[in-house]
């Protein structure tokens, strides 16, 4: 007996338009309930009318991923997910190495053709306040581009979006003082103009953050571009076209379990896509604790569109 599902479907996501024959194939599946994510109550209502022990197909970009797996990862322990990709990045789907597609993505679920993965979530603490998330956090000047990109530019310009955000960081000099802490080690008090805290390798629509990072290797994997003239950033962007992004010296890359962040004024956060902004940042890795359902067949159905790093 097949398992039942539950697909969240967010009609504001970039590719929903351009796939409403999907979502007309999907609610006429016998063995699936739609929920349209109307408002931002709809997936609480819906995984509480539907969740329990069901199989969760989230239809959406990483912003939906990230607001749907908060409530159920407290809320509806026991089920299994999967994504169907509709966002302008969806960096996270990518991270567990699945199709672009979600007609490819549909039809291994339709199929029964997936595999599980158990993957690593990261428990986030903003000024007291607990979250988690599932991809990454960057701060900084790319945090600060996201907040300014409106709707109807992801929809016009999809993944180019983050190719012209990448050019900000040529022209913009700006820095902002942290102090930051590994594990329960000691305060570190720097000028950076970017930093990522990342459970995979990428961001932005496929930046390269953090290669070879896997969203179950039990690491978080903190990076950080320190404060740099515009040399320095075209050096930058140089290196990592060049495959020398980790040997460049504006760049520091650690793993580890638990990072601490503090900043004397708000800092702009971009959380899976997700705005915010925190002067104490807390966040700890939770290993191995959410089951993905995702397609055998691992390939891209399309290749990325170079990108710059932000």
């Amino acid at each position: 007996m097949k398992s039942r599902r539950l697909v969240l479907w967010n009609p504001n996501a970039r590719q929903s338009d351009s796939s409403e024959a999907l979502l007309a194939r999907i609610s006429e599946d016998e063995n699936t309930v739609v929920a349209i994510l109307e408002d931002s109550d709809s997936a609480a209502r819906a995984f509480d009318e539907h969740g329990a022990g069901a199989h969760v197909i989230i239809a959406g970009g990483d912003g939906t991923v990230h607001r749907a797996l908060n409530y159920a990862v407290e809320h509806n322990p026991d089920s299994t997910y999967s994504i169907l990709p509709l966002g302008t990045g969806n960096d996270f789907a990518a991270a567990l190495g699945q199709t672009k597609s979600p007609w490819e993505a549909w039809a291994a679920i339709e199929n029964d053709e997936l595999k599980l993965r158990c993957v690593d979530i990261a428990r986030l603490v903003l000024d007291g306040k607990p979250r988690f998330f599932f991809n990454t956090v960057a701060a900084g000047i790319s945090a600060e581009y996201s907040e300014k990109v409106t709707s109807e530019e992801k929809r016009l310009l999809g993944p180019l979006t983050y190719l012209k955000g990448s050019f900000d960081v040529i022209v913009n000099q700006r820095s902002f003082p942290i102090r930051y802490a590994l594990e329960d080690g000691e305060w570190n008090d720097i000028q950076i103009a970017n930093c990522f805290v990342s459970n995979s390798s990428a961001c932005g629509g496929g930046i390269q953050i953090a290669p070879g990072a896997e969203v179950d290797d039990n690491l978080l994997h903190f990076v950080m571009y320190h404060e740099m003239n515009s040399v320095d950033r075209m050096l930058l962007i140089t290196d990592y076209l060049a495959g020398r992004y980790k040997e460049n010296e504006a760049v520091s890359i650690h793993q580890c379990q638990k990072v601490r962040l503090q900043s004397k004024s708000p800092l702009p956060l971009s959380i899976d896509g997700e705005i915010e902004h925190a002067r104490e940042i807390e966040i700890e890795l939770i290993p191995h604790r959410l089951d993905i359902l995702v397609p055998k067949s691992e390939r891209l159905a399309e290749e990325s569109i170079p990108t710059l790093p932000l």
